[in-house]
């Protein structure tokens, strides 16, 4: 009996733990070798210029194309070891960008919390 009632309960837990966990999830994008990667759990970003360019790489969030974004945040210190990181809340969308002369060009990926 107390190892069936054990056995229950581990079973329930493991159950908990499984509900829990289908909501996180983690996303990368990239743009050449650059890229960043958000965590919808701990909603904790980073940002990695990988290219020795001069083109500094950034990203932003938001929650509808043209509206809600949140600012940018890049990698300050270029292709140097280190990357950039932060958090920010839950959003739909997640760009990454370079900043090259002209048009910054971008892409994105859409993040399902």
């Amino acid at each position: 009996m107390l190892r069936t009632a054990s056995t229950l309960a581990m079973v329930s837990a493991l159950a908990v733990g499984t509900a829990l966990s289908a909501h996180a999830a983690s996303y990368s994008v990239s743009y050449g070798a650059n890229y960043a990667t958000y965590d919808t759990s701990t909603q904790r970003f980073e940002v990695c210029d990988m290219e020795r360019d001069g083109n500094e790489v950034y990203i932003y969030f938001g929650n509808a194309y043209g509206s809600n974004e949140t600012g940018e945040y890049a990698d300050y210190n270029g292709s140097q070891a280190g990357c950039g990181h932060g958090s920010v809340g839950l959003y739909k969308y997640m760009n990454i960008c370079e900043d090259s002369v002209g048009w910054d060009e971008c892409r994105s990926v859409t993040l399902k919390p």
